[in-house]
């Protein structure tokens, strides 16, 4: 009995000791549960932060990515001054700044009349936009316009103000584009596409109205305003480049110089006006007898000159002799009355009447100058004046 007494005397304590270390263990595990907790909050909260941070980084990254693109692109359209390169630096912009596969590119050719210079991947919807075309052009804003339950298909129009007033605008060209099937209707990407878009579109059409610009300066350097034929200056450059052509790879060709004849008379009894509505018409009149390859231009006051390429003299002689005949045939009609002209003419052969392009002008300046000898109204060639 003493030993059962003892033994749960000495037992007690323990029991007692195992029942605080349990409280205690469980108090422990409990805190560092609770801390734990804490802790993978905290690495939570600092994971999440992180991933959004990486999120702020990569968006960052994609803005900058963007800007340095455009930047490319207007740093490009800065040396462009020729309308086909200005051409493809406007695909390779749609195509991979806004990573459109299948596009149209349409330039205005006036009020109403558009080209299409640019077709990009194979675009199914070609003919829903040629009965649909008129719909769209008056709009201002970038349209998507779905064309079936799957698809749309992306209007943009390039508008440039053409005075102070904003309201006034022309547009020089639009772009429908088919958009890409991952874009979701209404979404944050799509708003954030279109924004791409409209930027895009405000640098490209700078470089479209600098390019149409230098085109139409170009043009205006290069053909004379009254008679519609190419310039004197731009003669003499086709000159130098068919004489070295036939230098390198042998031929030929024939220059004819035409001089309208008394046109001084001509101007002091009917006026300058009827003086300029003959070369008008007489510039037609040469335009509409050569060949598309020939050159006709403007020499000067009432002079003109023909560059035939790769012409045997026997044909030139017989077409030009064609051609003097039909100017002296031609009725010209001014307020004075009716008016009829003559033309005197020279040809010179290349290379046999010289070897320079001051040689063989000057041989085709010669023989015109012995036609106005020998009475006016005829053809000389170089060749056959007499020594």
């Amino acid at each position: 009995m003493i030993f059962y007494i003892a033994f749960i005397l000495c037992i007690i304590p323990l029991i007692i000791l195992f029942a605080r270390l349990i409280r205690s263990a469980k108090q422990e595990k409990e805190n560092f549960q609770t801390v734990h907790s804490l802790k993978k909050k905290e690495y939570e909260d600092s994971e999440k932060k992180i991933k959004q941070i990486k999120e702020k980084i990569s968006n960052q990254e994609k803005i900058i990515k963007k800007v340095l693109h455009l930047y490319e692109i207007t740093k490009k359209m800065a040396t462009i001054l020729d309308w086909d390169e200005m051409l493809k630096l406007f695909r390779q912009a749609i195509n991979e700044y806004l990573n459109l596969e299948e596009f149209l590119f349409f330039v205005a050719n006036g009020n109403t009349n558009f080209s299409l210079v640019i077709r990009h991947g194979s675009f199914v919807y070609e003919d829903w936009i040629k009965e649909n075309f008129n719909r769209f052009i008056e709009e201002k804003e970038i349209k998507i316009v779905p064309v079936s339950k799957q698809e749309r298909l992306l209007y943009t129009p390039f508008w440039r103000s053409v005075s102070t007033d904003l309201h006034k605008r022309e547009l020089m060209g639009l772009v429908w584009a088919k958009l890409n099937s991952t874009l979701i209707a209404d979404s944050a990407e799509e708003k954030e596409f279109v924004k791409d878009v409209n930027t895009l579109v405000n640098q490209l059409v700078l470089g479209l109205e600098k390019t149409k610009l230098y085109t139409q300066v170009e043009k205006m350097s290069r053909f004379d305003g009254l008679t519609g034929l190419y310039r004197r200056h731009y003669f003499q450059e086709r000159l130098d480049e068919e004489i070295l052509r036939v230098k390198r790879y042998g031929g030929n060709f024939c220059l004819v110089l035409i001089d309208i004849d008394y046109f001084k008379k001509l101007n002091d009894i009917y006026g300058h006006q009827a003086g300029d509505q003959i070369l008008h018409e007489l510039g037609t009149i040469l335009k509409e007898n050569v060949y598309e390859t020939d050159i006709v231009a403007r020499y000067g006051g009432e002079e003109f000159v023909l560059l035939l390429p790769r012409a045997e003299l026997d044909g030139v002689k017989r077409k030009i002799e064609n051609l003097r005949e039909k100017i002296a045939n031609k009725v010209f009609v001014s307020d004075w009355g009716k008016i009829q002209v003559t033309v005197s003419l020279g040809i010179a052969y290349y290379p046999h009447d010289g070897s320079s392009t001051t040689e063989i002008l000057n041989a085709a300046d010669e023989a015109l100058y012995f036609s106005k000898q020998q009475g006016r109204n005829r053809l000389t060639v170089y060749g056959e004046i007499p020594k």
